[in-house]
């Protein structure tokens, strides 16, 4: 899976804030970008992993849409 990360001035001088568009709300902020991008990392492993474990409300039909 490949997910666009864009990495940005942080708001604190000298810090960096990367963040995943496609995922709102999962974001990291580092002194550094490849910090910040490892951290992003974890993020999104959590995020992911969160989401497999939700489960579907009973009668709830899944479709895999290719876009």
């Amino acid at each position: 899976m490949t997910i666009t990360v864009h990495v940005r001035p942080g708001r604190t001088p000298g810090w960096f804030q990367a963040f995943a568009p496609e995922l709102p709300g999962c974001s990291a902020s580092a002194p550094s970008v490849s910090e910040a991008v490892q951290r992003l990392r974890l993020r999104i492993d959590d995020h992911l992993a969160e989401a497999r474990r939700r489960s579907p409300a009973p009668g709830t039909r899944r479709f895999d849409l290719e876009v």
